[in-house]
Parts: C-alpha cells; structure tokens; sequence
C-alpha cells in the first residue's frame, strides 16, 4: 500500500528525489498545451488537456469588460488557480517529506491588475501584485519560505523566463 501524507505519495517524492539526486539534482520536463481561439460563442478558447492519466477538455472567456462572453473562467483566473493549486502543492510536499502531518491547508490568493494598457495600449504595468495567504494547522512558516524558492510557478512569476512568440 503506499503511503500518503498530506495526500502525497511518499514513495512517488522518494524515488523522483533518488532520480533527481542521480542528474545533478536535475530532472528536465517539456509541458506542451495546444488550443483554438473559437470565433463564435463561448469558451472562447479551448484546449485538450493532457495528464499523462487522463485527458480533458478546459474552455475559458475574457471577461464582458474585454468584450468577451465571460461566461467561462478568464485567462487571468485560471492563471491564479494554476498558481495556488502549484503552491499548495509545493507545501504539502514539503510538509510531507520533513515527516509534518497536515490537517487542514488553505490558500486564499489575491491578483491586483489593470486592464487599462490591454483596451488602451498603455505602457502602465498590467499585473500589480500577487498576495497569496495560507492557513493550516500547524506553524509552517519555514515552509513557507522554503516552497516559495521551490514551487515552479511561483518561479515562473518571480524570475525572467526566455519567451518566444514566433506565427507559424
């Protein structure tokens, strides 16, 4: 049976750290997601999700201020989401592996942003400010610390990435 803390399979943490350990401390992943921009109706963007286990079909909306359906979720949200569910994660695993057993773990995530420069072509920063607050029932503080420099999408946000927009 194998053995989860924090819903995390222990055994999962404890071979991918031996492989990593065995690289360098490296383990190079390629995420790829491909979709279409629908010109009628809602979600205005689709795109077939992959896991690996499964596969799914996720749609999203700009908002009615950006002249969109704003039915589905925006972008942006989704953005947030991938961000807290990626943080989240990072703290349960590090909880897990120093052996502290959680019974409750929250996030609650606030993105400030302006959409002025997206409708009005502005040089204003559009993201403002990321505030992401977690609840749990014990003191993780140095978690805390310790999964914001591991946590990939926090990573993303927080250091340059080399981007390439290029039309096929």
């Amino acid at each position: 049976m194998v053995k989860l803390v924090n819903n995390i399979s222990m055994e999962a943490i404890h071979d991918t750290s031996a492989r990593a350990r065995g690289n360098s401390g490296s383990i190079p992943v390629e995420k790829e997601i491909a979709g279409t921009f629908n010109m009628e109706g809602s979600p205005m963007f689709t795109s077939l999700i992959e896991t690996g286990v499964s596969s799914f079909s996720v749609g999203s909306d700009e908002p009615v201020v950006l002249g969109g359906k704003g039915v589905m979720p925006s972008p942006l949200t989704y953005m947030l989401y991938g961000v807290l569910a990626c943080y989240t994660s990072t703290v349960a695993i590090q909880c897990a592996s120093k052996g502290i057993v959680l019974e409750e773990l929250k996030v609650k995530g606030t993105l400030t942003y302006d959409i002025g420069p997206v409708v009005a072509g502005s040089e204003i920063p559009i993201i403002k400010k990321l505030k992401i607050e977690i609840t749990a029932n014990s003191d993780i503080r140095d978690i805390i610390t310790l999964s914001r420099k591991r946590c990939p999408a926090l990573f993303a946000i927080e250091h340059p990435i080399e981007t390439e927009v290029l039309q096929k």
